[in-house]
């Protein structure tokens, strides 16, 4: 399944003549939230499904060529990302995409505007079968977006209701059923939906989020379903939005989304996340759904009694202690620790926290393992570790410890028992005791005695002559199959 409301243009030498020939009746006002410069002189008057419909059933570009404008709503921008260099335009009879050429367009064009479209010149073509309004074609026939420079040339800005009454009465209220028989449906494709009530995710996608990071995929499908209806429907959500992150609710309720297609399959777009209010606790199946009972790691820690424990509806909270930006942990694994001082090591690929950030995460689901002698999160079958962003930019102070406690601490066979693994620990009069560089085994000497100081070699301070003389050491205590080590974040972890 693809993304169609991400339109990748490339930049093109734009002839602005024979575009849009039609006048405004009077200039638009900076933004007077009440005025309505009404229809542009000289432009006829047509509705979107009429508009829709010059293309035809062939799906191949065509190119305005009448005066002719349409009356519209916004019912969607690009403030939470999930549309791109796009927004939704709906009157009575349909809706469309209309493509711009620029972010940040819901300073100008929010959701609720009322605005008017001068079409002529413009092109109408499809994306899988989604019929969008753009500017112009590049070499591969893709349509581009109408240019920044040329938007008081082709858009008329007109009254801004933040309160939607008029744009909530084009809200087409309908089922599933009727959205799974529609894809051919041009009067309801692009509109703003809302299914009213008994809509939830599929339970076999419990405890998932909206979308995948970008770096697993640009967009992620999943799957709806309604009480007393069989089917399904994909909602699609970009890897890019603001919310692509977060877990979706896992009751049922009411969906709003404006109705699209990729080709014959049937598709819907939220504009964030307060179109899903899915705040009946009890689904479909009768299954009452519980919220999760926050914890401390040191409480998940002692859940280990020496063999895997799958754990339960259960969450807990902390600040990421670890720099996957530096490079000095593997891609996808964090630790992370909070206020009852103990940390765990978390393993969660497609993800992209830094050091700081301050994050809850649900673990229904999941296990709590012993990997090679470290405890580990493992996500579990139908889990992606639920992580929800509450804050950023959070300072750890770390445990001062010497080597010789360390390494018994490290060392202790019950895994639970352990105070300082996967905390941030800190070193005090500490050396190297060997000319090297960072990458590899360094021992870490103190008054006590000495421990190894671990540095991947794809850490940008691989190379870095070790310090001599006395140093503070900063680090994440681990235990690698059974030898106690300390992992620096970064290079000014050591003073």
């Amino acid at each position: 399944m693809k993304k169609i409301y991400i339109i990748l243009a490339l930049f093109a030498i734009v002839i602005i003549s024979g575009i849009t020939s039609c006048r405004k009746k009077a200039e638009v006002p900076a933004d007077a939230a009440t005025y309505d410069p009404g229809f542009p002189a000289g432009c006829t008057r047509v509705s979107i499904l009429q508009l829709k419909n010059i293309l035809g059933s062939g799906g191949l570009p065509v190119q305005i060529t009448d005066n002719i404008a349409v009356e519209a709503y916004i019912t969607a921008d690009d403030r939470s990302g999930n549309f791109y260099k796009n927004i939704m335009i709906q009157d009575s009879s349909s809706g469309i995409a209309l493509l711009l050429e620029k972010s940040g367009l819901y300073n100008d064009y929010p959701v609720g505007r009322k605005i008017y479209v001068k079409c002529k010149g413009l092109y109408l073509s499809t994306y899988g079968g989604f019929k969008q309004l753009g500017y112009s074609l590049d070499e591969t026939k893709a349509l581009v977006g109408v240019p920044a420079a040329l938007f008081n040339t082709v858009l008329v800005k007109a009254n801004y209701d933040p309160t939607l009454q008029a744009l909530n009465k084009l809200i087409k209220h309908v089922t599933l059923a009727d959205l799974k028989s529609s894809v051919n449906n041009e009067a309801l494709m692009g509109c703003l939906i809302k299914m009213d009530s008994n809509v939830q995710f599929q339970s076999s996608q419990l405890g998932t989020t909206y979308a995948q990071a970008p770096s697993i995929s640009s967009g992620t499908d999943r799957y709806l379903e309604q009480c007393g209806n069989a089917a399904s429907i994909v909602l699609r959500t970009s890897g890019y939005c603001k919310f692509a992150g977060n877990p979706w609710p896992k009751g049922r309720g009411a969906l709003t989304a404006i109705y699209s297609r990729y080709n014959s399959t049937a598709q819907l777009l939220i504009r964030d996340e307060n179109d899903v209010q899915f705040t009946d606790s009890i689904r479909c199946d009768g299954v009452v759904i519980q919220p999760a009972t926050p914890i401390t790691i040191k409480t998940l820690r002692e859940l280990y009694l020496g063999t895997g424990v799958k754990l339960g509806n259960l969450q807990i909270h902390g600040t990421i202690i670890s720099s996957l930006k530096d490079s000095n942990i593997s891609s996808g694994g964090y630790y992370m620790q909070d206020e009852s001082g103990r940390g765990i090591n978390i393993y969660a690929t497609g993800t992209s926290y830094a050091l700081g950030d301050s994050l809850t995460i649900d673990l229904d689901g999941d296990s709590l393992i012993n990997y090679r002698n470290n405890l580990e999160i493992k996500k579990g079958a139908n889990s992606s570790l639920v992580f929800t962003l509450v804050g950023t930019g959070k300072t750890v102070t770390p445990k001062v410890v010497t080597a010789a406690a360390l390494n018994a601490d490290l060392m202790l066979t019950s895994m639970k028992d352990r105070v300082y693994e996967c905390t941030l620990v800190q070193i005090v009069n500490a050396s190297y005791p060997t000319a090297a560089m960072f990458a590899g085994n360094n021992p870490i000497l103190d008054a006590s005695g000495t421990i190894i100081g671990f540095c991947y070699n794809r850490a940008p301070y691989t190379t870095t002559p070790l310090p001599t003389g006395s140093v503070s050491i900063t680090g994440v205590a681990a235990n690698f199959n059974a030898t106690p080590e300390l992992i620096i974040r970064k290079l000014s972890d050591v003073q």
